[in-house]
């Protein structure tokens, strides 16, 4: 009868490797978690702006908007269609962005931002870091 008697070394050698293969299930197990998170989350911010384009299309606020409380050969006018935003007869963006709240769109480099006040979809107001902010008004006729 032979006896054989391991080392610790011997030992800890079998328990790393018997261990080994739990560590890289619980770190697979881990990624998947983080990707399967990263669909959800990406998931749910399509369809919020699928939402927000049902419930707020951008046909609400398309027409003719003229500065208020300005003379009419001072006041600003921006024409908001399909084909994008136009002032004085020129394109300024074909591409502006729509969300219920905000109306934002580039003219030249610098960004505008428009703000619309409990869903009245015929005032709104220019955000500016100036005192005075314009208010625009959508025209009648329109």
């Amino acid at each position: 009868m032979s006896v054989t008697i391991k080392s610790k070394s011997a030992q800890g050698k079998e328990s790393a490797l018997v261990a080994s293969p739990r560590k890289w299930l619980l770190g697979l197990a881990g990624m998947a978690a983080i990707g399967v998170s990263y669909v959800m989350i990406q998931g749910g911010v399509m369809l919020y702006q699928q939402y927000q384009q049902v419930t707020h299309p951008k046909s609400l606020i398309y027409g003719t908007w003229v500065e208020y409380d300005v003379a009419p050969y001072r006041a600003d006018r921006l024409v908001i269609s399909a084909a994008g935003i136009t002032i004085d007869g020129g394109v300024v963006d074909t591409d502006f962005q729509f969300d219920g709240e905000f109306l934002t769109y580039q003219h030249g480099s610098q960004e505008r931002r428009f703000k619309f006040q409990y869903e009245n979809w015929n005032e709104m107001t220019l955000q500016t870091d100036n005192a005075y902010q314009p208010v625009f008004v959508k025209s009648p006729s329109n």
